[in-house]
């Protein structure tokens, strides 16, 4: 064969190899941080879909993945009365994902010695010495036991202090907290016949809590419930400063969480989601951003749920956890405290839960994904997280450097539409 014919061969293979490798089948992924960008469109695309199809009013999301944003998402409405498109700084009632930034507060106090885990409520709480546990009855004929052991710390960071929230149930220690007005952070949930207005701060609710007989021994089972509230008490009691003050100083200051607080000033209403219920293609406004309850100035500072909060600010204290209790030149918490907390800290294995709750495990202030797949959740081992009334959720990955935090306003909370969805979508778009 002549030189000619085999240089021409040569270029001719050539050239089919780089088409073969500009195929399809060979095409490389555009990656950020190991995350596929192009998979990363399906959160859009079925979260746009939720909108269209009316089950949802808009959304906010951000996922960061070693220390870097790589997905974000604004869209639908943050009011759809007046017309106003959701925003990157929308700010969303946050309910229960309050109770985090709570716990990360009390462990602020116990690195600094002021209590032990397993100590006793009622050594900074004495009303809790005088309180009793539900046996039986109704109203006046209520029967009530002793205590087994005193209601400690850990009890209150983990849900098995024997503590309830007025709208799990219709027992009768349920209908005393109604009655009680006993419902800090989430009035709007069934308040009935209760008057969430007489309670403006932590001290008269708790005081009144010891008056109300538990529902059921302390430890002997997860109840959620207004526990994380009184912990916010016991911050009080120890700091000497209101919750909102001590929250301020020593964490939304630090870690810039400007948008974060108990009460909405005057200002920010523009900003402001309302807040819808939905159900067969039916959104129903239950509260409106111009009127809430949110911008009550002697509203209580419910630990547990009171806080209002951005997708930016909830991000900021979620990288100081993936950094070891650090963010910038802040320090919040030290790394083995961090360790500490998000271990395990249910008594038992099998400890009897609420029904709902998925996740298996249970930190200080957190829940835990111990067992990923006997939960049927995609995630990594360890993983924590929590969500809000609103189905406002967040979630933690210490093992991929992965947090994620998903804000909306639809009430009562929706966990396998919104929450499953927005982890699988997450995490399928995770390839490295």
């Amino acid at each position: 064969m002549s030189t000619l014919k085999k240089i021409s061969r040569y270029f001719a293979a050539f050239g089919l190899l780089c088409c073969l490798s500009t195929s399809p089948a060979s095409y490389a992924e555009e990656l950020q941080e190991g995350f596929s960008k192009e998979r990363l469109q399906r959160l859009n695309i079925k979260f746009n879909s939720l909108i269209k199809n009316r089950k949802n009013a808009g959304f906010t999301a951000l996922i960061y993945r070693n220390n870097k944003q790589v997905h974000k998402m604004s869209m639908g409405w943050q009011d759809i009365e007046r017309k106003i498109p959701m925003r990157a700084d929308s700010i969303f009632r946050i309910y229960s994902m309050s109770k985090a930034i709570t716990s990360i507060a009390a462990l602020i106090l116990y690195e600094e010695g002021h209590f032990q885990i397993d100590q006793a409520v009622a050594d900074f709480i004495p009303e809790f010495n005088n309180i009793r546990v539900y046996k039986s009855g109704e109203g006046d004929g209520i029967k009530t036991a002793d205590l087994h052991r005193p209601v400690t710390i850990r009890d209150l960071f983990i849900h098995t202090s024997g503590l309830t929230y007025h709208f799990l149930g219709n027992t009768a220690v349920h209908k005393l907290y109604r009655q009680q007005g006993v419902m800090p952070g989430v009035e709007e949930l069934y308040p009935e016949e209760g008057d969430a207005s007489a309670i403006t701060d932590l001290d008269a609710m708790v005081k009144t809590l010891s008056r109300i007989p538990l529902l059921h021994q302390p430890g002997e089972r997860m109840s959620y419930s207004v526990s994380i509230d009184v912990l916010g008490r016991v911050i009080e009691v120890i700091s000497g400063q209101p919750l909102d003050q001590f929250m301020h100083e020593r964490i939304f200051k630090p870690l810039k969480m400007k948008d974060t607080g108990f009460v909405l000033p005057q200002e920010k209403l523009n900003r402001f989601t309302a807040n819808y219920s939905m159900s067969d293609g039916q959104i129903k406004l239950i509260d409106d951003p111009l009127n809430s309850q949110h911008q009550r100035a002697n509203r209580i500072h419910a630990g547990g749920a009171g806080l209002v909060s951005t997708a930016h600010d909830y991000m900021q204290f979620q990288l100081m956890i993936l950094n070891g209790g650090k963010l910038g030149s802040a320090r919040i918490l030290g790394p083995k405290t961090l360790d500490f907390a998000l271990s395990n800290h249910f008594p038992i294995d099998d400890l009897p839960r609420p029904v709902w709750m998925k996740q298996d495990s249970h930190g200080l202030g957190f829940a835990l994904a111990m067992n990923p797949a006997r939960m049927g959740m995609l995630t990594s081992t360890g993983t924590a997280d929590w969500a809000g009334a609103a189905s406002t959720f967040f979630w933690i990955d210490r093992n991929e450097n992965l947090a994620a935090v998903f804000m909306t306003q639809d009430m009562p909370i929706k966990n396998n539409l919104l929450i499953e969805l927005g982890r699988t979508l997450t995490y399928q778009a995770l390839v490295e």
